[in-house]
């Protein structure tokens, strides 16, 4: 939350705002890119993290790109700017391609990028301009962390009420499917007092988690940017969903795809609803905080998660992909009567699956339990996500062994 939007706000009166905290972005160069130079990796990942500074202008609003000696964790190399005081850090390993480069912005470097770049080019800045500055053919691009913050101003139940009302069943947690989401809970309480409550896991591999805290006391305590003007409010809770792994993924393609940045933030209300609403159940209506969100919040598509066992579908059209001999045989038929027999037989594999092939119980005992859940994914989108997983499995995973030729995508 910037400066100016609090400095606008009525200190009496309740207020939400809605927006990003942290962010990290992927970039793995393609193979095209990288061509017959992948043993110069550390050259080439210098001049592209140069590129991408240059992109978002960080040369120009904080000076000039300097070695760090503390590096996100995995990576050897590292970059921040000589006038960046917080941790902004563009960073890469000098022996793994596959790694490629991270841009992290923490949630002081990100709000003062923010606040540089619309002071100096006079228009703001955000997760969707900055995503759109960086989507090149030449690379491949995602999110592999973004936190979604919901501010809550003088709203009247307090963190501790929130905690104590979801021990006693009182509130629910439910996602989208109307499941409830809060089975693993955990709070930091202070005399007693929950002051911080933790929805889901934190551990790495999880896509997910929401941390709810008293903001006011965090930034009065510890003397934040905004204490002067915190200290105006009667209360302020903050909401903050974590997303990571195939979650921010999709986030990537889906802010990517907004019309403009005029949508973010209701985008932003409908993705903490989708994963995290909070409702009475004792009315079963929805909480104050919840309403409000739904104020904000506009249709979007949801974020799905591949469980364990539907990830067979995804197991098998990679054994077709590497292992199963089929793309052999294609070759074979190609080189012996030419791309028309390929297209013949494909055409025939695809009559005899239509006319004459059986499923089995397996296959039926399957759909029973999958279908409904893959069913909100656009068949295209999965596709895509399949087949780029499977690209980043069975790519190179050195310098060295980064011989191959590029590979094309699909149009």
């Amino acid at each position: 939350m910037t400066n100016d939007i609090l400095q606008n706000i009525d200190f009496t009166s309740k207020y939400l705002h809605v927006g990003v905290d942290e962010l990290t972005i992927v970039i793995q160069p393609n193979e095209e890119t990288i061509g017959e130079w992948s043993n110069h990796w550390n050259q080439i990942a210098t001049e592209l993290s140069e590129i991408i500074a240059e992109k978002l202008s960080l040369p120009s609003l904080f000076g000039e790109m300097v070695r760090e000696q503390i590096s996100p964790q995995g990576y050897t190399t590292s970059y921040s700017f000589e006038n960046m005081p917080y941790f902004l850090r563009i960073a890469f390993h000098e022996g793994y391609l596959k790694m490629g480069i991270i841009i992290k912005f923490s949630a002081s470097a990100l709000n003062l990028y923010q606040q540089a770049y619309e002071h100096s080019y006079g228009k703001p800045i955000g997760v969707y301009e900055i995503l759109k500055k960086l989507d090149e053919p030449y690379w491949n691009m995602h999110l592999s962390r973004i936190d979604f913050c919901a501010d809550y101003l003088n709203f009247p139940l307090s963190v501790n009420d929130i905690y104590s009302n979801l021990k006693r069943k009182k509130f629910e947690i439910i996602n989208y499917k109307g499941n409830c989401n809060h089975k693993k809970m955990s709070a930091i309480e202070i005399d007693t007092e929950a002051k911080t409550v933790t929805i889901g896991s934190r551990k790495k591999g999880s896509n997910s988690f929401l941390k709810i805290y008293d903001k006011l006391t965090e930034q009065l305590e510890n003397n934040g940017r905004y204490a002067q003007l915190a200290q105006q409010f009667q209360s302020w809770v903050r909401f903050e969903v974590t997303f990571r792994g195939q979650y921010a993924k999709q986030l990537t393609k889906l802010i990517l795809s907004l019309p403009s940045r005029d949508m973010l933030q209701q985008f932003i209300a409908n993705k903490i609803l989708e994963k995290y609403c909070l409702i009475d159940t004792e009315t079963g209506q929805l909480t104050e905080y919840s309403e409000a969100l739904i104020n904000f919040s506009t249709c979007a598509p949801p974020l799905v998660i591949v469980s364990p066992r539907n990830n067979q579908l995804m197991q098998s059209i990679h054994y077709i992909l590497k292992g199963s001999g089929f793309f052999p045989m294609l070759e074979k038929v190609k080189q012996i009567w030419g791309i028309s027999a390929v297209a013949l037989l494909l055409k025939r594999l695809l009559f005899e699956y239509e006319y004459n092939y059986k499923p089995n119980d397996d296959v039926a005992n399957w759909l029973k339990k999958n279908a409904l859940e893959l069913q909100v994914l656009e068949f295209e989108t999965y596709l895509d996500s399949v087949i780029e997983i499977f690209h980043i499995k069975n790519a190179p995973s050195s310098p060295e062994s980064a011989k191959k030729p590029g590979r094309k995508n699909a149009e």
